[in-house]
């Protein structure tokens, strides 16, 4: 999802958001960019860690027996 304004998005109802400002990027945030001292930037850098660290929304590749690593599954 591509949005610019914050008041069009229901941040609650949202699993993935893009955010396109300037500066905005969270992988590249050190807190010393354009925009990023504004609050609800700093809440879309949190939410968007927060997805990207969820271990539950890892790719899973199918038919694999758990225990046995896709190396030996071949």
């Amino acid at each position: 999802m591509l949005w610019r304004p914050p008041k069009n998005v229901e941040l609650e109802k949202v699993k993935v958001v893009h955010y396109c400002a300037a500066g905005s990027k969270p992988w590249r945030y050190t807190g010393v960019e354009q925009n990023m001292q504004r609050e609800d930037i700093k809440m879309l850098v949190k939410k968007w860690w927060d997805v990207y660290e969820d271990e539950s929304l890892d790719y899973k590749k199918l038919g694999l027996t758990p225990g046995i690593s896709a190396s030996h599954a071949a």
